[in-house]
């Protein structure tokens, strides 16, 4: 673990999210690496015989380390404490400035003024940031009416160390502004990344992509999809005797495996609702294989879901149904975004859930027409179903032997 990780353990409090661990530790170090700033201007100017300034550096020097060091010290103390650190800049560079010669002097140092809104915007917050600024405005304006005064206390430098002086309070201040960036850059990646992941955890890839790129309403026919809706057996008396957490924990452990499965046979996840599961192949993305696919899928399902161990003696028993047909898809609401599916294919294959066996796949004629070249089927015979009568189901029961 490097320097920088430790601080950042160091400094991290119960509570603290990413972006406020990020502020701590940066601003924390930026504090630090002040300090040795100052020290080399300490030297510098202590060299040059410009005494009233090494001395405001120095105990500029005392306090920016003394402060860097009560917050490693006391973590909670990081806002206060960086905060007077911050506002701390203007007479510090105030005077520094002033008593190198102000404005005319050509050494820059009232550059370092820049630092006061630029850290309050970074690291702690809106309303301070509106603090900052005034205090920047009052620090800048102030030098401007002491000008007559740093010009008559000017120290004497040669013109090359002038130059090099302003130089390198230039560079250093391009370094700050750079990493200050460099910063804000990170966070704005770091939102813009978890933004796409929270939107691609509710939505397919390619129907997020289109959301960002546009406002209108996505709801697109299409003419070929097959649909599965699994459901446990029994759900509510089994789970009624199980402690809530276990029973989640149940659940998720079933659940994650089915997501595992959509993903290896390139199935779309649309929904779960309570103990039900719900998964489509040929939308966003057409595909002619998609009865086959989601067959395979079925078939793993029910045989992984039998080698689950049972739990206190009880086992998931699940009904799965699939139907093949057209059917509409589209993102609905604004504020809670969902990917769903409209239409009597998807009706009628919830049908074929609700109607089925325990631990069988039941599939529509459609689905089974689909099927038959690959998988063998077989009748279960006309089964009544709500809203369509009698209807001729089939069940999968394994891919069909060919020859190599």
């Amino acid at each position: 673990m490097n320097m920088f990780e430790r601080l950042e353990q160091r400094l991290l409090l119960p509570g603290d999210g990413e972006i406020r661990r990020s502020q701590k530790t940066i601003s924390t170090s930026l504090m630090f690496a002040g300090g040795i700033f100052t020290i080399f201007n300490i030297i510098l100017n202590l060299s040059l015989g410009i005494d009233t300034v090494g001395a405001i550096y120095i105990g500029w020097a005392i306090f920016i380390f003394s402060a860097a060091s009560l917050i490693v010290w006391r973590p909670r103390l990081w806002l206060s404490v960086f905060s007077i650190a911050v506002i701390g800049v203007m007479p510090m560079v105030l005077f520094t400035s002033v008593f190198s010669g102000g404005y005319q002097s050509g050494l820059e140092a009232i550059v370092w003024m820049l630092q006061i809104p630029i850290a309050a915007s970074l690291f702690i917050g809106p309303r301070f940031t509106i603090v900052a600024l005034f205090t920047y405005v009052f620090g800048i304006s102030t030098a401007a009416l002491l000008e007559p005064f740093a010009q008559s206390v000017a120290p004497e430098l040669a013109l090359g160390t002038r130059m090099q002086m302003a130089a390198s309070n230039m560079i250093m201040l391009g370094i700050l502004v750079t990493a200050a960036g460099f910063y804000l850059l990170r966070q704005v990646d770091y939102f813009r990344r978890r933004a796409d992941n929270l939107l691609l955890n509710i939505l397919p890839a390619p129907i997020a992509l289109r959301l960002k790129e546009s406002s209108e309403t996505i709801a697109d026919a299409y003419s070929e999809v097959t649909v599965l809706f699994a459901d446990i057996v029994g759900s509510t008396p089994l789970f009624s005797q199980l402690d809530p957490t276990e029973a989640v924990d149940w659940l998720n452990e079933v659940f994650t495996m089915f997501d595992r499965l959509a993903e290896k046979y390139g199935l779309e996840k649309i929904r779960t609702i309570g103990d039900s599961y719900m998964v489509a192949a040929g939308v966003p993305t057409p595909r002619t294989d998609h009865a086959q696919a989601m067959a395979l899928f079925a078939l793993e399902l029910v045989r992984l879901l039998d080698e689950m161990p049972a739990r206190h003696g009880r086992r998931l028993s699940f009904r799965v149904g699939i139907n093949s047909g057209p059917l509409v898809a589209g993102v609905i609401g604004r504020s809670k975004f969902q990917y769903d599916l409209w239409g009597d294919t998807v009706n009628v294959a919830s049908r074929m859930e609700s109607q089925g066996i325990p631990g069988k796949i039941q599939v529509t004629a459609a689905t089974r027409e689909l099927l038959k070249d690959d998988f063998e089927c077989v009748s279960r015979g006309e089964v009544p179903i709500k809203g369509k009568g009698e209807m001729e189901t089939w069940f999968v029961i394994a891919p069909k032997d060919r020859p190599s």
